[in-house]
């Protein structure tokens, strides 16, 4: 499914055009249980994202990260290991303090 929008249009449209996303997503989860998703064209505020988008893997590559990259440097919003940063309402990235 594809959805265009203008990136300079208003924020309200571009929020709906997301809603409209998150709820075309939803559908096709009811279709197809357990079935995951091809992570590039996710939607970015996926709450499953870590079983969507790599199932029972998840811990491995976890394992590997840490192993490769410890101090978590590389960084996509749906990448494993992402959750150990959160975005400022400025838009820095911050280390989260607490362990996961």
């Amino acid at each position: 499914m594809d959805l265009y929008f203008d990136p300079a249009g208003l924020v309200d449209v571009i929020h709906e055009l997301q809603a409209q996303m998150n709820d075309n997503q939803d559908q096709l989860k009811l279709l197809t249980p357990g079935g995951g998703a091809y992570m590039n064209e996710g939607i970015f505020d996926n709450p499953d994202w870590k079983r969507d988008y790599y199932g029972t893997n998840y811990e491995k590559l976890l394992d590997v990260k840490k192993k490769y990259d410890p101090s978590f440097i590389l960084h996509g919003l749906a990448s494993v290991g992402s959750d150990h940063w959160v975005a400022a309402s400025d838009g820095r990235l911050c280390k989260v303090s607490k362990k996961l």
